[in-house]
C-alpha cells in the first residue's frame, strides 16, 4: 500500500510539472513551444522511478533501446506533421501511431549495439528535419482557442505512462522500459491541442521544429548508456537530464537570434 501511494505521489508531481511546461510553451510561438515539448518530462520522470527499483546494468540496457526509439518518437512526429495539413487531425493522429508502431517493432525486437541505435535514430532525424523543412517557419497570426481540458487530459496521460513504466519495470524489462518511455504521449497531446487551438498549420510547425529538439534525447540517452554504469543512477541521469535542457537551450538561443 505504502508502494502504491509513493508511486501515485510521483504521478502527481509528474503531471504539475506538465502542467508548468504546457503553461511556459503555450506563450511562444511554434519553434519555441516544440523545444519545451521535447524535454524529457516523461522520459526522465520514467528513468528516476525505473531507478529506484533497478540497477544501472538495467537502466544502461533501458537507455540502449532508448536510443533506438527515440527514432520511432521522430517517425511519429514526421507523420503528424506531414499529414496533419492534408487530413483531419484524428486521421493523422492514426496514421502517425501507425508509423509510430511500424517503427517501434523493430527497435523493441532488434538486438541493437550502441553504434547501431545511433545510427538508426540519426538516419531518421537527417530523414524527418529534410521531409518536415518546409512545415517549421509558419506563426499563428491570432489569439489561441482555449479548452479547459486540454492540459489537465495532457498532464494525467504524462502521469499514466510514467505510472505504468514504474508499476509495469519488472515485466516489460530493460527493452520494454526503454521502448515505451519514448512513448509520444507528449507530442500526440500537443499536436491535437495545437490542432484545436491555432489549426493544422501551426501544429506541423511545431511537430517540424520538434525534431531538432529531439536530437537532444538521442544525445542524453547516448550518456546514459555509456555512463549508467561507471558514474552510477544519479550522476548519469542528471547528466542526461542537463545535456537534453542544454541542447534545447542553445536551440532556443540560436532560434531567437
Amino acid at each position: 500500500m505504502a508502494g502504491f501511494f509513493g508511486l501515485a505521489i510521483k504521478m502527481v508531481l509528474v503531471a504539475a510539472l506538465v502542467v508548468v511546461a504546457a503553461h511556459v510553451a503555450e506563450r511562444t510561438r511554434p519553434a519555441f513551444g516544440a523545444l519545451i515539448a521535447t524535454l524529457p518530462f516523461s522520459l526522465g520522470p520514467a528513468y528516476v522511478l525505473v531507478a529506484l527499483d533497478h540497477d544501472a546494468a538495467f537502466l544502461a540496457d533501458a537507455a540502449l533501446k532508448s536510443i533506438a526509439s527515440a527514432g520511432a518518437t521522430v517517425v511519429f512526429i514526421a507523420a503528424f506533421a506531414l499529414a496533419v495539413v492534408r487530413l483531419p487531425a484524428v486521421a493523422a493522429l492514426a496514421t502517425a501511431f501507425v508509423a509510430w508502431a511500424l517503427a517501434a517493432w523493430p527497435t523493441y525486437a532488434a538486438d541493437w549495439s550502441t553504434a547501431g541505435a545511433c545510427a538508426f535514430s540519426a538516419g531518421i532525424l537527417l530523414a524527418a528535419r529534410l521531409a518536415t523543412h518546409r512545415l517549421r517557419g509558419f506563426r499563428p497570426a491570432g489569439p489561441a482557442t482555449r479548452a479547459w481540458w486540454d492540459i489537465p487530459v495532457r498532464a494525467l496521460s504524462v502521469a499514466a505512462l510514467v505510472g505504468i513504466i514504474a508499476g509495469l519495470s519488472s515485466l516489460l524489462g530493460p527493452a520494454g522500459v526503454g521502448t515505451l518511455a519514448n512513448f509520444p504521449v507528449i507530442m500526440s497531446s500537443m499536436g491535437v491541442i495545437m490542432v484545436a487551438r491555432y489549426g493544422p498549420r501551426a501544429a506541423a510547425a511545431v511537430m517540424a521544429n520538434s525534431v531538432d529538439g529531439m536530437t537532444g534525447i538521442v544525445v542524453a540517452m547516448l550518456a546514459l548508456r555509456l555512463t549508467m554504469e561507471p558514474l552510477g543512477p544519479a550522476l548519469s541521469l542528471s547528466l542526461g537530464l542537463a545535456i537534453s535542457v542544454f541542447w534545447n537551450a542553445a536551440l532556443f538561443a540560436w532560434s531567437h537570434r
